[in-house]
Parts: C-alpha cells; structure tokens; sequence
C-alpha cells in the first residue's frame, strides 16, 4: 500500500479500495500515512513561578522546562544527531547570546534557567609575539617569508577567527627557527579553558604560517596544541605544513560590544536548513556556519 485514507462506512467491506479500512481509531490521515494522534500530558513538573517571560522543554537525558525572566529568549537544541554532549543555545537573556550543555543546562539551587552557560562564539586571539629568526643562515637554500596567525580551539572543539597576521620574517628553516608567543587566553566567559572538567576537550591553540602557491598564498596549519603551551618554536619545511587555515572569514554574533553592533546581541534565534541557525540585530541577519 501506497497511501491510507481512513474509513469509508458507507461502502461495503468487499468493495473498498485498498487505502481505506473498516475501523479507524485515533489515527491521523493528513498525510497519507498512518500516525497517531497525541494525547495531552504532563512533562517536567511544574513551572517555577507563574510570572516567567519565556520557557523552553529541553528534551535530553535530563529533561526539563527552562525558564526566564525575559521576555523573548528563543532556545534551539544543538543540531548535530546524535550529539552526547547535549548542546543548547539561547539568545534573549542578557547582554549576549549564549550556549550550555550536559547537566550544566540543569537549573540548580531551586532555580529555572540554566545553571551554567558560556558566551556563544569564539573570539579572535589578540596579537602573536614573534621573535627574530635564531641560528645562521643555510647559504646552500633559499631562504622563505613568514607570517603568522593563529586560533583558539574551544572545549567543544569548535575553531575561531584568526588573529592578526604578524610582521614577516626571512628564514632557512633547515638551520634557523622563529619562537611564536601565545597571546593571553580570552577574557569573558568562553569555553576556553586549560580544565577539561565536564568538558569534552581541552582547549587548543592552532598556530598557521604562511604559505605561498602556484595561484596564491594560503595560511596552513603548523601546529596544534594545548593552551597549557605559550611557545611554539617554528623549524617546519614547507612540505610539512598541513590543512589550510578554515575560519579566515568567520566571526563570533553580534554580543554587547556596541560599538561594533549598535543595534544590541543577536535575538530571535532559529534553526534553518542544513545544520545552520538564523538570528538577528536591528536589520541584520545572521547566519551560522554550516
């Protein structure tokens, strides 16, 4: 059968065709298939307080009604199947949008909204330090330009913007090599921290230099490391530098630095097509990355 159709009483039960049937009970037809129809229940207990401004049925491992005080905060579940981490994201509350997971999203203390959450997003690290090219030249090579960037890594595995791109520097590296200094680890509250905890990652740092091709010059990756690490020192030959540096264009959402967004954080957060989230500020629309 290709299609259902319910029941039709007033012909014969010889005579039907094959997409109706004789008895239909609390079944759903619209479709064309078979469904059933729902019936109300209680989930997750009783409210807080009967005065909150937004809830939210968070349907985990631990399910729950959310609450807050505000008005419009729009909620959406992480998009990823399967997903043991239990990702949530919110915008409305407060000053900037905001993401938890696992039983961190639990309300505590006789509390609503979640207990623990971290500013969505990761910013750009501030400026690298770069030392002068250490050990003599190699007269038998050509010596190569350089220039770094690099990106914060958060617990949750998620990658950055880069930082700014520092002065280039002239080196062999089969006889001399440059130390690069990590920038402080972002202030504000991230989920940038050397403490894995209840995290599922350490926090990284991924340090990408300079590469130029037959078409065009790209920033590949040189290392990767804990944020335990402030140096790293650089004696790569080109052929051992890995993946091109993925994020160059990505930036964190409108958040309470006003005089970059004028209009105010990011509100009205919704899931769209392909794993990708929507929201806004004042005329702008924001599109997460695939």
């Amino acid at each position: 059968m290709t299609r259902f159709s319910g029941i039709a009483p007033a012909v014969s039960s010889r005579l039907l065709n094959e997409q109706f049937g004789q008895t239909a009970q609390n079944i759903d037809f619209e479709a064309g298939r078979v469904t059933p129809i729902t019936e109300e229940t209680t989930v997750g207990g009783v409210l807080a307080s009967t005065s909150k401004g937004s809830i939210f049925y968070h349907d985990s491992v631990s399910p729950r009604w959310l609450q807050w005080d505000e008005d419009y905060v729009k909620a959406v579940e992480g998009p990823i199947p399967g997903d043991n981490e239990d990702r949530l994201y919110w915008t409305g509350e407060g000053t900037y949008p905001k993401m938890s997971h696992h039983d961190a999203i639990l309300p505590s203390g006789g509390g609503a909204a979640p207990a623990v959450s971290y500013r969505l997003g990761i910013p750009a690290p501030a400026a690298l330090g770069i030392a002068e090219p250490a050990g003599d030249v190699d007269e038998d090579v050509e010596p190569i330009d350089v220039a770094y960037v690099m990106t914060w890594v958060s617990n949750f595995g998620e990658e950055g913007p880069p930082s700014s791109v520092t002065v280039t520097k002239t080196f062999t590296p089969t006889t001399q090599s440059i130390t690069i200094t990590r920038p402080s680890l972002p202030s504000g509250n991230y989920a940038v921290s050397a403490t894995q905890g209840d995290f599922p990652y350490v926090a990284l740092w991924r340090l990408y230099r300079s590469a130029v091709g037959a078409t065009q010059a790209s920033f590949l990756l040189a290392k990767e490391d804990s944020i335990t690490a402030t140096t790293f020192v650089d004696s790569l030959e080109p052929a051992q530098l890995l993946e091109v540096l993925p994020s160059t264009t990505w930036i964190g959402p409108p958040d309470d630095v006003t005089a970059t967004y004028p209009d105010g954080p990011m509100q009205g957060l919704i899931p769209v097509a392909n794993g990708v989230f929507a929201g806004f500020t004042g005329k702008r629309l924001c599109l997460s990355e695939a």
